[in-house]
């Protein structure tokens, strides 16, 4: 059953959230390195920031002294900068969250007895 207060606060949010509908094009212009590093459709970039912008309206506290619009600027930033590390192709990929990965010199292994077959 859906009550009114939460009728009233969607309805709220979305009205929030259309008053701000031009920031995500102005971040994605902005930052079109990242947008470009997420390999997504720019539509789909959009899509996300506007996602996290109606999560960070609901995560919105006034009297921690910044306006709403950099709320959202904030967190929107921050979500893309999360979608282009997740699309990178650098580093060690398919690990597991949580294993640590330790690496070490063949010429150590070597120097400290360990025999590698090359």
């Amino acid at each position: 059953m859906i009550t009114i207060e939460k009728t009233y606060r969607e309805t709220r949010r979305n009205e929030l959230l259309e008053k701000y509908m031009d920031l995500p094009g102005y971040i994605i212009r902005d930052n079109w390195p990242l947008v470009a590093a997420t390999r997504m459709e720019v539509e789909d970039v959009k899509q996300e920031l506007l996602i996290r912008g109606m999560q960070a309206i609901e995560t919105y506290n006034p009297s921690a002294g910044a306006s709403l619009r950099t709320h959202l600027n904030i967190a929107m930033k921050f979500t893309l900068m999360k979608l282009a590390k997740r699309s990178s192709d650098r580093g060690m990929t398919h690990v597991p969250q949580g294993v640590r990965v330790t690496f070490c010199s063949l010429d150590v292994l070597r120097e400290n007895g360990f025999e590698i077959e090359e």
